[in-house]
């Protein structure tokens, strides 16, 4: 995975979450720039530089979903205390829990869309899905 285009991702989905961008707008702006760079920088034939970019847009797109996820897991288990103990007021807030959760759902929907655009390479983003733990977003009610 290329560090530095999953760092360019990551900060135009928190640009996305943070300015409510409408989705297709966000996918428009993700096609027109973001695709067409991976695009560019791709060998071959027409239809190799489309599925290298498909398929770097796919690796990338699921690395954040699953690092976003990480995050949310790892906020529910600062809130919880430890068994027998009392929780003191510590721990992670519910607003930034919920912060986490409104990104998230934009990224799941967000997906959605450039899955429904055929942006994302299915067999890949398939094979992660179920290789890996994030299966458990099949069942999250926020997506």
């Amino acid at each position: 995975m290329n560090d530095f285009r999953f760092n360019q991702l990551s900060t135009l989905m928190d640009a996305y979450v943070t300015e409510r961008v409408p989705l297709p707008r966000g996918v428009w702006f993700l096609k027109i720039v973001f695709l067409q760079r991976l695009y560019k920088q791709a060998d071959g034939t027409l239809k190799d530089r489309q599925n290298t970019a498909s398929a770097d847009y796919t690796k990338n797109v699921m690395d954040l979903l699953k690092e976003r996820l990480n995050d949310l897991f790892s906020m529910n288990q600062a809130k919880k205390p430890p068994q027998g103990k009392v929780s003191g007021g510590g721990g992670v807030s519910a607003s930034a829990q919920d912060e986490k959760l409104v990104a998230l759902n934009y990224i799941c929907r967000f997906i959605q869309w450039t899955f429904h655009e055929n942006l994302i390479d299915r067999p890949l983003m398939f094979t992660a899905l179920l290789g890996t733990s994030l299966m458990s977003i099949c069942f999250l009610d926020n997506c």
